[in-house]
């Protein structure tokens, strides 16, 4: 009876000594310490040679999350993965719904992928890192929820820097007039001061831009989940491509016509400078367009992750 309770207990004993921090607790299906068994049955570690046990672990400070794994290999200490929050998130999700996953991976090439590839960051260097705690992968600074915000950002900045720079840096010669005989309106003259126009443009611009961005990061998803279609975000993406392109060619061409709504009336003719108009307007454009892109993905993404995975029997 004294071997059984040993043997048990092995496992919470030696992870005392091989985790010193704040133990976290994947899923109720596992407890503080993975063993073997679990290992099998979850799909845990799968590029991990020898594996005898692994924990999940946090600093003190609630910050850093370190996954500690301890092999059977000879004069090897344990193996530190640096885990970010959207890791463990997923982890955990492949533990709450493992039998519905593997369902999925089996004919879906997308889950399996996703599975894979999960494993791969976290292990990337399993070879070469027993003992050395591996950083935790950082967010892309291009990712999803970045772009989402940080494109409408540039967008809005590129309006209203457009608005300020043709208040600042363009100079009105002749008002617009009614040529009487045809009843149409006639264009009002400017000059505009190309490189002035630009830099206030693009600083006004870049500060859209970085606002957006910031808003993007500070609501970041934590996790994107294993399994999830991609049927709504496709469809909705090309709607919006197109929906953008649309919308992206009148805003670049109302931005031009009318030197970003200085001239509502007669729309604006450019004597000299008008290139650097018709750069910003472009970039208005191209923004508007990829603005809409972003937007309708993200919503047929929130659509996807919102179904629960079809699972074939």
């Amino acid at each position: 009876m004294t071997g059984i309770a040993v043997l048990v207990l092995l496992p919470a004993l030696i992870s005392g000594s091989a985790c010193s921090g704040q133990l976290l607790r994947l899923s109720p299906a596992i407890g503080d310490t993975i063993d073997v068994v679990e290992r099998e049955r979850f799909g845990l570690f799968p590029l991990t040679e020898g594996f005898q046990y692994a924990c999940f672990e946090q600093d003190s400070a609630g910050g850093n999350i370190v996954a500690v794994v301890v092999t059977n290999r000879k004069d090897s200490s344990p193996v530190r993965y640096g885990i970010s929050t959207s890791q463990l998130e997923r982890i955990r999700y492949l533990v709450d719904h493992h039998d519905e996953v593997c369902a999925l991976a089996v004919n879906d090439e997308y889950t399996a992928l996703s599975v894979r590839r999960l494993w791969e960051q976290v292990e990337l260097s399993v070879a070469t890192s027993s003992g050395v705690a591996v950083p935790a992968p950082r967010t892309s600074v291009l990712s999803a929820g970045r772009m989402r915000c940080a494109l409408p950002g540039a967008a809005a900045g590129s309006c209203i820097g457009g608005m300020v720079a043709s208040q600042v840096s363009a100079e009105r010669l002749s008002s617009g007039y009614y040529e009487h005989c045809l009843g149409l309106p006639m264009s009002a003259d400017y000059v505009v001061y190309p490189f002035g126009f630009l830099a206030v443009y693009a600083g006004i611009t870049s500060l859209g831009t970085a606002a957006g961005y910031y808003a993007g990061k500070q609501s970041e998803p934590r996790v994107s989940l294993p399994g999830a279609g991609t049927k709504w975000r496709n469809s909705l993406t090309t709607i919006g491509t197109i929906a953008g392109l649309v919308a992206g060619y009148f805003a670049a061409a109302k931005a031009y016509q009318t030197l970003y709504g200085r001239e509502t009336e007669f729309g604006a003719r450019y004597l000299n400078g008008g290139w650097a108009v018709g750069v910003a307007s472009i970039l208005t454009g191209v923004t508007t367009t990829l603005s809409f892109s972003v937007a309708f993905y993200s919503l047929g993404k929130r659509i996807d992750e919102s179904r629960p995975p079809a699972v074939t029997r």
